[in-house]
């Protein structure tokens, strides 16, 4: 569920999220990527789900379609009762400026701990998303919208019918210098106490962040990227400040 640059939705991996990728292997059509960030939190449409985590992301792109693999897990997970960890699996396609993707995910909380071979409906949720960068089509307008909505699993109502918890963003890219700036803001539609976003029914602003990456080159052919995003929930009333770096 990832934060830092506005990248084509859901295409490659969840979040969102990475602001760059180690690139393992690359043809003219197609292209295995493999990446890892550190970061001070583990932050996701406007709620913060962990402290200090590791992210790994492993992702196969060619023809338009991909298919990757994201994970986090905190510093504390396994001591204890503490700790977070996640793993997501996403396909999508994606074309010209348009991205349609399909991700099932799984995180501590879903059920008791993180229990991924349990029960699907119970420790899983599939969403659907869809993306558009409009910069595709309006030059110099470097804006980005998506819809995503979940479709089955853990998403339930306070009577235990699916809820179809949906959350909407958009985004806005500049780049200063060698810095890249972006800004999102993030709504969430919900019912009957599904409370997956904002603990509010109905339509409710949960994400307003601001974020800047820069990658910086260590040789020839290795780089880092850095980056940082604050990101404030009006709806939960909090505010929160996270960095990272990528491998």
């Amino acid at each position: 569920m990832k934060t830092t640059k506005l990248y084509k939705a859901f295409i490659g991996l969840l979040v969102v999220c990475l602001p760059t990728s180690y690139l393992v292997a690359q043809e003219s059509s197609s292209s295995l990527s493999v990446g890892a960030d550190v970061v001070s939190a583990a932050t996701w449409r406007g709620a913060r789900l962990a402290g200090a985590s590791v992210q790994p992301s492993i992702s196969f792109e060619t023809g338009g379609f991909s298919i990757g693999a994201w994970g986090s897990t905190d510093l504390e997970y396994g001591l204890g009762d503490f700790g977070y960890t996640e793993l997501d699996f996403t396909v999508g396609y994606s074309l010209g400026g348009v991205s349609l993707a399909l991700t099932d995910y799984s995180w501590t909380g879903l059920s008791t701990g993180f229990d991924y071979f349990g029960t699907y409906a119970d420790n899983h949720i599939v969403e659907l998303g869809v993306g558009v960068e409009l910069g595709e089509y309006v030059e110099k307008l470097p804006i980005s919208l998506s819809l995503n909505t979940m479709l089955y699993g853990a998403n339930k109502t306070a009577s235990n019918t699916q809820a179809y918890s949906s959350y909407f963003e958009a985004g806005y890219g500049y780049t200063l210098g060698e810095t890249d700036l972006s800004i999102a803001l993030g709504a969430a539609l919900e019912q009957d106490g599904a409370n997956m976003y904002s603990g509010k029914d109905g339509f409710n602003v949960v994400n307003i962040s601001v974020g800047a990456a820069k990658t910086i080159k260590l040789t020839t052919d290795y780089s880092v990227g850095l980056f940082g995003t604050i990101t404030y929930n009006p709806t939960s009333e909090g505010i929160f400040f996270a960095t990272g770096v990528n491998f």
